[in-house]
């Protein structure tokens, strides 16, 4: 946001002293305390001068005028211009998220310099009189730019001509926009955009296909998935016995963002930076798994650090994503995999370390081809004892041995008749996973797809039919299959119950900031680990 005229509407030390108030209020380095997201909202979302007056720093001004406007991504000519709009939108709403505790003025922009450059060239006299304040902005939850022009006067009331005056900026405004999106589209290589996978799925899914046989369709069709691998990748497995994968393709519809979820501020830092940065710590060689949607931004967020990244085609499900990294780059490798979320920003060493350690006393040995281990893996799950699992899977064991017998999803548990039963179990699984990577490989191709609009039918529009394949379903195919799979269960009493949460909503955001900041300096007890047969 920037301004044209008086320098006393603007001034830049107060909208800075409130951020760093908030900041001294929480020292561990979290943005989503109340009093930060508060001024942050509304910085974000008009002039300065406005805000300033609404808290009563400013003497309010005689007159003013406010204008909006908006671009909608339909209203662009063309895909490649829509496209433009969209990489342009995923990287302004990160820049936000980087500078907004040092540079409140994050929206400041050529295109607001140079409109307000223009009006003053163009209404010199009524410069003099009066000021304006310019603001442009992707939207958080629709495909649109929200522009906003206010002219203020103290010495003499506004008139109509005064109004136009702001119309015309904020037209200015909208052009300019356009005119940015046309210089971006016009350097890029026609195919760049249709190699990201953006089309129709053309491979059907339903529920009787394997996750292997819809992969070999896929890419016997398409091709197979863009990689991009460090160059000392292969150099890394062979010195490594696990490998980490981190799935960060779903947009995150439930955060109603328009930039996906894994990058969003957590205590600082983007969430899947956060989780990249722990397995850097432990010297573990990564790969990330991301979509055309959330690339751009996941690779901003973990620059410069070194990992290799697989391009899921298209977002089929957190089985899907893991399936396609183990197949497509590590198909010489013989160690485990870690499997992490890029929204599950908590995790750390203090959790991973445990979990890694049980899985190295108890491995067999590596699988081959021929002979798979009969070890599968071990699971990270957590157990309350104060309040129950949410909609967590839940983790059953069995009554006798406390082996693990099977993990049933919380959607799956509400359609089963034993719903209150299974509900009940307050030990839940986190979706974190070391396993076997031959085993793991083998038994993924064998899940099938999940129909998640099954209840649509002919009345439904002519909907298409939505599938997915879980992760999870892994954990059940082992055990039904003979293989053994332990259990690494973090009680609640640890305190660090919290690091395994994942993040859907901003308001889970908040609430795990927020437990991140009181335990801070909360003691953590030891762990406890159970196996399973």
């Amino acid at each position: 946001m920037n301004t044209l005229g008086p320098c006393r509407a603007e001034p830049n030390t107060l909208p800075v002293a409130f951020v760093a108030i908030a900041r001294l209020g929480n020292p561990t380095g979290s943005d989503g305390v109340s009093l930060l997201l508060t001024i942050e909202a509304l910085l974000r979302t008009e002039p300065a001068t406005h805000f300033l007056r609404r808290i009563g720093t400013l003497s309010p001004p005689q007159r003013t005028a406010v204008v909006n406007l908006q671009l909608a991504e339909e209203e662009l000519v063309s895909e490649d211009l829509r496209l433009a709009s969209r990489q342009a939108a995923v990287s302004w709403r990160f820049c936000a998220d980087e500078t907004r505790i040092l540079e409140p003025y994050w929206a400041q922009s050529d295109i607001i310099d140079e409109s307000l450059r223009w009006a003053h060239s163009k209404y010199p006299d009524w410069i003099q009189r009066g000021s304006l304040s310019a603001f442009v902005r992707p939207s958080r939850t629709e495909p649109i730019w929200r522009i906003r022009v206010e002219a203020a006067s103290e010495a003499t009331p506004l008139t109509q001509a005064d109004v136009q005056v702001a119309e015309q900026v904020a037209a200015f405004i909208r052009k300019r926009l356009v005119a940015a999106f046309q210089r971006v589209s016009g350097t890029t290589k026609p195919q760049t955009y249709s190699e990201r996978g953006l089309q129709r799925r053309t491979v059907p899914v339903h529920d009787t296909m394997t996750l292997a046989a819809f992969e070999a369709a896929a890419a016997e069709r398409h091709g197979n998935p863009q990689l991009l691998l460090p160059p000392d990748w292969s150099k890394q497995l062979q010195s490594s016995r696990v490998v980490g994968i981190v799935l960060a393709a779903g947009q995150g519809s439930r955060f109603r963002a328009a930039y996906p979820k894994v990058v969003h501020s957590f205590c600082g830092k983007p969430m899947v930076r956060r989780v990249l940065d722990t397995l850097t710590m432990l010297r573990i060689p990564t790969l990330v798994v991301t979509h055309d949607s959330t690339e751009n931004a996941v690779v901003n967020a973990l620059f410069p650090l070194s990992y290799g990244m697989v391009r899921q085609r298209e977002p089929l499900g957190t089985g899907h994503a893991l399936y396609t990294a183990i197949h497509y780059c590590l198909r010489d490798f013989h160690g485990d995999v870690l499997v992490l979320y890029g929204d599950n920003p908590g995790v750390d060493a203090t959790l991973l370390e445990p979990l890694l350690a049980l899985r190295a006393n108890i491995r067999v040995g590596p699988a081959t081809q021929d002979c798979l281990s009969r070890h599968f893996g071990v699971i990270l799950s957590g157990s309350y004892t104060s309040k129950d699992a949410g909609t967590y899977g839940r983790v059953l064991r069995d009554d006798q041995s406390g082996a693990l017998k099977s993990i049933v999803e919380y959607r799956e548990a509400r359609k089963r008749p034993d719903e209150a039963a299974i509900l009940a179990v307050r030990e839940f699984y986190s979706g974190i996973m070391v396993a076997d990577r031959v085993a793991c490989l083998e038994l993924l191709g064998q899940c099938r797809a999940h129909r998640l609009n099954s209840l649509n039918n002919d009345s439904s529009g002519g909907m298409e039919e939505r599938f997915e394949f879980y992760a999870t379903d892994v954990i059940q195919m082992a055990i039904s299959q003979g293989f053994r799979v332990d259990v690494h269960c973090v009680p609640e009493s640890s305190g660090l119950l919290w690091r395994l949460e994942g993040v859907n909503t901003v308001a889970e955001l908040e609430a795990l900031e927020l437990e991140a900041n009181s335990s801070a300096s909360r003691e953590t007890p030891g762990m406890s680990s159970s196996g399973g047969v």
